[in-house]
């Protein structure tokens, strides 16, 4: 008997001090045992879920479907696992995944269950992210490709289309149709070389380091871009700038950053149709290992712009940063700005992230290695 309850209390310990994620439940649901890990992970204390069912973790993401079979099978005497989307004590989400064990008396009726879980909500953010990078990097080659190609044929257009123009006479047909065909060519162009630079193919070399990378003052950027912006503002839209007085310099290339800034800033003007305000800050910071989406850990200069604009809807958001995804009326927007501005951040081994929540804004977060 000593024996069995010196056991009994090393067992105890052992799932006390685990880092593993237990709770226990009777035939009916009802929490009996939660371990330390559990209140760690879920924000509730071992006092807050004693007594009650795990129906104060939903999230409202499943449907009741999802929670029957899940019952169906446990009450059979099976084992069950899968993800949840469950929400902690202080109302945010996070993704599970969760194995219960039916545990049986002596005659087979299932008198507990024990729930085994872990939080998989880093993995599944790390995971999508890395698709979206290996999507971004085919969608470049196959763009800078088709770009290139397209390119050197508009080339042939335009310095024949000129030629030509050299010998019509003014005033006539001709003339005006070849005008128009020289026009739209090169507003080809532009749009090609758009691609080229989503691709990083201008400056940057096989393994998509920019060759144009430069030391840039990133606040005296910024400085020279704002009278530029305040132009295009109306008078409804407040634009503030917070520098860091002690910011170090950033590895890009200056022109090309500018455009990249431009565009977001242009997004969100066209965001607020009714007005608000944007802000524009910069900062010094270090990161660790895995704290944004593969960044190798150092000194970094981190960009935000904040709009309080109409914000990106939930089922847009992943798709942003791809070529010719575009929320604009049609003829308002090519759909690679955005595109293009990943192309080049991702070029000089940066990042750019954006955090959104529809009616209340947008947040761009661009993370530059420091110089």
């Amino acid at each position: 008997m000593e024996a069995s309850k010196d056991i009994c209390e090393a067992l105890l310990d052992a799932v006390d001090q685990t880092c593993e994620t237990f709770f226990l439940t009777d035939a009916g649901g009802v929490i009996l045992y939660a371990n330390p890990a559990f209140e760690k992970l879920t924000g509730y204390t071992r006092a807050d879920v004693i007594g009650k069912k795990p129906d104060i973790f939903k999230s409202g993401e499943h449907r009741p479907e999802f929670y029957k079979v899940m019952w169906d099978t446990l009450k059979e005497g099976q084992p069950w696992s899968g993800r949840l989307v469950n929400r902690r004590k202080d109302g945010s989400i996070y993704t599970e995944e969760l194995r219960v064990c039916p545990i049986k008396n002596a005659g087979g009726r299932v008198e507990y269950f024990l729930s085994i879980l872990r939080d998989i909500t880093k993995e599944l953010t790390l995971e999508t992210q890395l698709l979206q990078s290996q999507k971004m990097e085919a969608l470049g080659l196959l763009s800078g490709q088709l770009a290139h190609d397209f390119n050197n044929l508009l080339t042939i257009i335009i310095g024949s289309t000129e030629v030509i123009l050299e010998d019509t006479k003014e005033n006539t047909t001709s003339r005006a149709l070849l005008e128009g065909i020289l026009k739209n060519s090169k507003e080809y162009s532009v749009l090609t070389k758009q691609l080229l630079m989503f691709a990083r193919r201008n400056d940057s070399n096989i393994n998509g380091s920019c060759a144009g990378t430069k030391t840039v003052d990133l606040n005296s950027l910024v400085s020279d871009i704002r009278p530029l912006i305040k132009t295009t503002l109306s008078s409804r839209i407040k634009l503030e700038y917070q520098p860091d007085k002690n910011l170090k310099n950033a590895k890009a290339d200056p022109e090309h950053l500018k455009q990249v800034i431009i565009n977001i800033l242009l997004n969100a003007r066209d965001a607020m149709p009714n007005g608000g305000s944007i802000t524009i800050k910069t900062q010094n910071i270090m990161l660790t290992e895995g704290a944004v989406h593969l960044l190798k850990a150092g000194e970094y200069i981190l960009l935000t712009i904040s709009d309080t604009g109409s914000g990106i809807p939930p089922e847009v958001i992943d798709h942003i940063f791809e070529p010719f995804f575009t929320t604009k009326a049609k003829g308002r927007g090519t759909g690679l700005g955005l595109s293009t501005a990943y192309g080049l951040i991702e070029s000089y081994n940066g990042k750019i992230t954006v955090k959104s929540e529809p009616a209340k804004g947008s947040d761009f977060h661009i993370y530059l290695p420091a110089a």
